[in-house]
């Protein structure tokens, strides 16, 4: 949804409400151009989240080559590791 700042002052708690109830990002626009968005506090955070482990260094590789060793086949189940876990995590790692 896109609203003038206009628009978006006139109406500001329905425009939080919305955003809040439907996770719905608001543009807010002034003379035309963007100027601000909202979004839900989950949204940000979540965003937040996302943005500190891209910037660990070897994080976008490590998911990348867990993506490709799942789709080879290679890992563990969650319920494997779950038992493992659940065994206080032996030497050996989860079992089949």
């Amino acid at each position: 949804m896109t609203l003038t700042l206009s628009e978006a002052k006139n109406s500001l708690s329905a425009v939080i409400d919305d955003v809040e109830r439907f996770q719905e990002r608001v543009e807010i626009t002034r003379n035309g151009h963007p100027v601000a968005y909202l979004v839900s506090a989950e949204e940000m955070v979540t965003a937040r989240e996302m943005s500190f482990w891209r910037s660990q260094p070897g994080v976008l590789t490590d998911v990348t080559r867990t993506r490709d060793e799942r789709a080879a086949g290679a890992g563990y189940t969650t319920e494997q590791v779950r038992t493992w876990v659940e065994a206080g995590m032996p030497k050996g790692g989860p079992t089949a």
